[in-house]
């Protein structure tokens, strides 16, 4: 079968066993539509995000752990960008697969992947319903202004009994964490360019979109969720991962007064958000931990 903007099509016997493709023509449409996705430029200046592939890979296993089984199934890693962390996921499945918008990416992932690569629009995945067991969607969120359509999209190619891993930047995050900048997502959009500008560290925001955490959560709709934002953000803090100099330096401080839970507790408000989505059954899912900061001092 012909398999269009296929970039590894010598592997399209694996990409058939997925479903079929459905060319609606969504490939096309959106490759101006989103910021750095669509933006060939910023695709190579993100290096910071290739360099920590496997650390970050090795993050997401971390939070399924005791939560998702992905030994054989299907996973797609949804605007997998040019290193997808999905090829961490190897030893796990036979089968997977990576999508983004942006040709250039896609051309830089062959380099550095063995992944299977789509060129498509996540609002517009161009597989079957039901295609996969495993949806991963990290850190693309912020980068679609479309989210409900994407969320549709995950939930129709997820298989009965899946989950889909969800990602996305903080609009409450301390320090930004594309530019950087503290307080840039706070603020309104055409402050924040302004602010991009005389800091010299980009030109527009306006093709960024950091969610609230309960907008993230009402995308899910009647699915049952698992929240894993504390959880991510402990993990963070025990291991004095931050990628912020001034927000390590905080953190540092805080340790020597507080518990690392105590300080998690208060800083998941503030940390990217990372939440499981299953297809399954109507959401169950437990409250969000809440840990009074000043716990350690009563």
């Amino acid at each position: 079968m012909t398999l269009p903007h296929i970039i590894s099509a010598d592997r399209s016997d694996t990409l058939s066993r997925c479903g079929s493709f459905e060319t609606t023509g969504g490939f096309q449409r959106a490759s101006t539509e989103y910021g750095p996705k669509g933006d060939s430029d910023k695709v190579v200046n993100m290096t910071s995000y290739a360099r920590r592939w496997s650390e970050r890979a090795q993050d997401v296993l971390n939070l399924l752990r005791g939560h998702v089984v992905l030994e054989g199934k299907k996973i797609l890693d949804l605007g997998c960008g040019s290193a997808p962390i999905s090829e961490h996921f190897r030893g796990r499945s036979s089968i997977l697969v990576g999508l983004d918008i942006n040709r250039r990416a896609v051309r830089q992932a062959r380099r550095n992947t063995s992944l299977d690569l789509v060129l498509g629009d996540a609002t517009n995945i161009p597989f079957r319903d039901a295609s996969f067991g495993f949806v991963l969607c990290n850190d693309v969120l912020e980068h679609v202004s479309g989210e409900v359509k994407l969320m549709q999209e995950v939930l129709r190619v997820l298989a009965q009994r899946g989950a889909a891993y969800i990602q996305c930047a903080n609009k409450y995050q301390i320090v930004e964490p594309h530019f950087l900048l503290p307080f840039l997502s706070w603020i309104p959009r055409r402050l924040a360019n302004i602010y991009l500008k005389i800091a010299r560290r980009g030109r527009s925001y306006d093709d960024y979109f950091p969610r609230t955490h309960s907008s993230i959560l009402a995308l899910a709709g009647t699915h049952r969720t698992i929240d894993l934002t504390y959880e991510r953000t402990l993990m963070k803090i025990e291991g004095l991962n931050i990628q912020s100099n001034i927000l390590l330096r905080i953190v540092s401080l805080a340790q020597k007064i507080f518990s690392d839970r105590s300080i998690a507790a208060f800083a998941q408000n503030f940390s990217i958000i990372s939440i499981l989505v299953f297809k399954d059954e109507t959401r169950n899912s437990p409250p969000r931990r809440v840990v009074p900061l000043f716990s350690e001092l009563t």
